[in-house]
């Protein structure tokens, strides 16, 4: 039964949404392994079954227990967007209460976003309801990709999403085609994109060798175009400068660091009381100090790249991290679960196609340095 004030049940949610546990008093189920995918029927606006599909449901479920149905899977729309700013941005003293997505993206900035005194945190009641909202975003709080900068975020509190608080990455793309020594191509679904606009001639491509993805050669980036899309699927030429230290070859795999939202900086704020990781760090040079971790169901800071399912680039070099609190991290069964790859309050990884060693060793210079546990 929906909760008085809240929106009825409509097909707008999808037949398998995602859905999170919590108990009675307002807190995440603590024998979850993370969010489940049930079956749901709407019997009436107000009333619905869902039915129990995949693994790992609790045997500790109650009938006073509460469940969350997200929508992020059937709608993309995110709360603040930047894109492609060629100057400054700042963000500074306001809130946001919801979101279906993200709470702020950034896509192919050039250039710093600053937030200062943000807040996340779940809005005020809605009319006619008696149960307080348990959510904030549905997915991370500030996620950047293909960017020349990273975001400074100073001040700022995040709590109640569905998802990391920040996420910074590049993207990671397979060669399928080599048309000669210094040119190639690569897909990427969907029409043409604007994620070309941040490159920048002179850029280095790490090129990776395909399933284990360890750097096996790096090029010089000249330029870059569009050659058409055809069947939802647009394909995009890179011209080098030179030959690549190695040669270029059908799926290898490549990403630009320049592009991966270096030079992030996250100070005096505090991550608490969500889903996911605190940090997902997969860019360079970057600064995180004086903040506080509390209440996530994994770990606070990862720092790697997630080149296996996500294709998140990249792997990660001088990174200092000090200074920190981190307080009841793993508040469900997702930390220790068997086969988690980011077991540690802070866990320094990498995500490959491989499920056995060896495994590539392509982080370095990780600075760990007075952060309390």
């Amino acid at each position: 039964m929906v909760h008085n004030g809240y929106p009825d049940l409509t097909t707008d949610f999808g037949t398998t949404p995602p859905t999170h546990l919590f108990t009675a008093d307002d807190q995440r189920q603590p024998d979850v392994y993370d969010y489940y995918k049930p079956t749901l029927n709407i019997i009436t606006p107000r009333t619905g079954t869902l039915t129990k599909t995949g693994p790992n449901w609790p045997t500790t479920l109650t009938t006073s227990d509460l469940i969350v149905i997200d929508r992020r899977e059937v709608d993309a729309t995110n709360a603040v967007e930047i894109r492609d700013n060629i100057g400054p941005v700042t963000c500074e003293d306001f809130t946001i209460f919801s979101s279906p997505t993200l709470g702020f993206a950034g896509r192919y900035c050039r250039d710093l976003v600053t937030f200062r005194r943000v807040t996340l945190r779940p809005g005020p009641k809605p009319v006619g309801a008696t149960q307080p909202r348990l959510f904030s975003t549905s997915a991370d709080a500030i996620n950047f990709v293909q960017c020349r900068q990273g975001p400074l975020i100073e001040n700022c509190e995040i709590s109640h999403q569905d998802d990391d608080s920040l996420n910074v990455h590049g993207y990671f793309f397979r060669i399928t085609s080599v048309l000669s020594t210094t040119s190639f191509q690569f897909t990427y679904p969907g029409s043409a994109s604007v994620f070309l606009n941040p490159m920048q001639a002179g850029d280095t491509i790490r090129l990776h060798a395909a399933g284990n993805f360890n750097v096996i050669g790096t090029a010089v980036f000249a330029s870059a175009s569009v050659v058409g899309t055809i069947g939802g699927v647009t394909t995009y030429q890179v011209n080098l400068s030179a030959t690549p230290t190695t040669p270029l070859a059908i799926n290898l795999w490549f990403d630009i660091p320049q592009l991966n939202c270096p030079g992030f900086i996250v100070r005096d704020s505090y991550f608490h009381d969500h889903r996911a990781r605190g940090l997902r760090i997969m860019a360079n040079n970057g600064l995180v100090e004086r903040n506080r971790f509390e209440n996530l169901t994994k770990c606070a800071i990862s720092i790697g790249p997630e080149l296996g399912q996500w294709r998140e680039a990249g792997w990660v070099d001088n990174i200092i991290v000090r200074d920190n609190i981190l307080v009841n991290i793993g508040v469900d069964v997702n930390l220790s679960a068997r086969g988690i790859i980011t077991p540690g309050a802070i866990s320094v990884f990498v995500h490959t196609d491989r499920n056995s060693t060896p495994y590539p060793t392509g982080n370095s210079n990780i600075t760990l340095e007075d952060n309390f546990i």
